[in-house]
């Protein structure tokens, strides 16, 4: 993969792999949810192919 990924495209991976609906998924990185910012590439972002990333539901609780 390239770095031109963005956070949606980390979202549909996401979606597939952990099978959340889409509309459902938050991803955090570092503390901060990097779905608010949808347009930014990841490489804007700091993030790169290899760091951890926490995948979560938008209605789980405990991530509130």
């Amino acid at each position: 993969r390239n770095y031109d990924l963005r956070v949606r495209d980390v979202q549909e991976d996401a979606a597939t792999t952990f099978r959340i609906p889409i509309d459902q998924i938050i991803l955090y990185w570092k503390g901060r949810n990097i779905c608010e910012t949808p347009n930014e590439s990841l490489e804007s972002l700091g993030i790169e192919n290899n760091h951890t990333m926490r995948v979560c539901r938008g209605d789980d609780q405990s991530q509130q």
